[in-house]
């Protein structure tokens, strides 16, 4: 069986809260042998509903560390009946793409929604910048899931720097409270930003963002599966299991935003795989 707590959508604590609790009545009912989480609101909000009970549980595609939401002591030695895979994310390689595609980037800002997700990723961003760690400065960070705000945000920032890095957008509300979906976001961004961006991940290239360096997310999905079976066929406890993170996946690059931006591809620029289309823009 498999449930979503559609916490894009349902992204208040109330909301989230209550799409926890008729899941976990639901996996009381069907009494698995194993539970998998995925992303960081799932492994919190359900993970210790079953906290030191008798059912296996792995996580994967957790960006903040795992020892945040108490369901293991510590990445070498989890300690309960939690392990799983974290998530890594390649900022400064992404950053560094985009210097490659448009050297003349010097600045630039963070666009993220104010989720669970977005916050762990923007405030290790900014933990890079203060550093020194990162190819471009920092000029400033916009977090919020006012969708209104983030518009204008955007349209300002853009006469200031040089370049986005985009975090995370899929909890932006408009001004009557509705749920903007991603492709809108990423439509309206593409039709009114003239600035290149680096995207925290694959799925903003996608949608029609110019470059990312991410995770492999085919590994992350194996190494979770892998786990599964060492807990369930091997009888190894998740206790002693040490949590894994995946390999950088490719450099990808976006090649419609590069046209737009008038970015020529070329095969000393480093890229490991190229999307053809944006995503967003099929979707209007």
């Amino acid at each position: 069986q498999k449930a979503w707590m559609d916490t894009k959508r349902k992204s208040n604590k109330p909301e989230m809260e209550a799409a926890a609790l008729q899941i976990t009545e639901a996996i009381k009912a069907f009494k698995p042998s194993l539970l998998f989480l995925g992303d960081d609101n799932a492994a919190n909000y359900l993970g210790n509903q079953f906290l030191d009970s008798s059912l296996p549980i792995i996580f994967w595609g957790v960006n903040n560390t795992p020892v945040k939401y108490g369901l293991v002591d510590s990445a070498e030695r989890p300690g309960h009946n939690v392990t799983g895979v974290v998530e890594i994310a390649y900022y400064a390689d992404g950053l560094q793409l985009l210097k490659t595609l448009a050297p003349n980037v010097k600045t630039f800002a963070l666009l993220s929604d104010e989720s669970e997700t977005g916050r762990s990723n923007y405030k290790e961003v900014e933990a890079l910048a203060r550093d020194g760690k990162l190819p471009l400065q920092l000029v400033e960070t916009v977090a919020t899931n006012d969708w209104e705000l983030w518009q204008r945000k955007l349209l300002e920032l853009q006469e200031r720097v040089d370049a986005f890095f985009i975090v995370q957008y899929a909890t932006l509300k408009d001004a009557q409270d509705q749920h903007v979906p991603e492709e809108d976001v990423i439509r309206w961004y593409l039709a009114h930003t003239k600035i290149p961006e680096a995207a925290r991940s694959r799925r903003g290239v996608l949608h029609g963002q110019l470059c990312a360096v991410d995770t492999d997310m085919a590994q992350q999905g194996s190494n979770a599966v892998a786990i599964a079976h060492d807990l369930l066929a091997n009888g190894k406890p998740a206790a002693t299991y040490p949590t894994v993170t995946p390999k950088r996946g490719p450099r990808l690059v976006n090649a419609h935003r590069a046209k737009q931006l008038g970015i020529a591809l070329t095969p000393a620029m480093g890229i490991e795989e190229v999307i053809e289309e944006a995503a967003a823009l099929k979707t209007a």
